[in-house]
């Protein structure tokens, strides 16, 4: 079976549209393919490579809002700015989630998926605060996790994060959503039609 490493950050929109591409718009594309998604920081990748982190300028945001509204309605999924034209605090500082998503992934795939649908469709959908931890602790307790939104404080979940961010950094990553797959890296939620591409190249009967 084909095996995709897919690191993102659940502060960035692209990372979210990518969930939904790859879970619930068009999953028949990767049936034959075991997915692991990484937590990683967007910030802190920037970070590694020089780059400003959490600096956008205004017209960026606004673009970035009216691009990612774009594809939800091209998805038919739900995307929720408020009313100032950004998705919460964007950037939102995400590390937390981060930090509990590698928690939870360890309660298993089932929670880790339940847990990714509950932080993505709170920020994206619902336009929660993803940085509060008693939003984080709602949520937690939503999917019937025993992580509780403190242990974001450990040193080894830290340490993970650091290590995942850093992987995916080695790995060629500017950004997230970035999905490794065979060797080569693809950025971003359209890259991943040239992932798809190769998968069913690779299925049964793929030429």
């Amino acid at each position: 079976m084909a095996k995709l490493q897919v690191y993102f950050d659940y502060g960035s929109p692209y990372a979210y549209l990518g969930w939904q591409r790859v879970t619930r718009i068009r999953p028949e594309r990767y049936k034959h393919a075991e997915v692991e998604w990484i937590a990683a920081s967007a910030g802190h990748l920037f970070k590694r490579d020089g780059s400003r982190s959490n600096v956008m300028m205004p017209n960026q945001k606004r673009h970035l809002v009216d691009d990612v509204g774009r594809w939800a309605e091209h998805y038919g999924i739900p995307f929720a700015p408020p009313a100032d034209g950004t998705p919460g605090e964007m950037p939102v500082y995400s590390v937390d989630a981060l930090r509990l998503h590698i928690a939870v992934a360890d309660e298993g795939e089932k929670m880790e998926r339940a847990w990714m649908e509950a932080v993505f469709m709170a920020y994206f959908r619902d336009g929660a605060d993803i940085s509060d931890r008693s939003v984080l602790d709602g949520l937690l307790d939503s999917v019937g996790s025993s992580v509780q939104a403190a242990d974001a404080d450990r040193p080894e979940l830290k340490a993970r994060l650091v290590a995942n961010t850093d992987a995916a950094y080695l790995a060629g990553a500017p950004g997230v959503p970035f999905t490794v797959f065979e060797g080569a890296g693809y950025w971003g939620n359209d890259r991943l039609e040239w992932v798809e591409a190769r998968l069913a190249r690779r299925a049964p009967g793929g030429t």
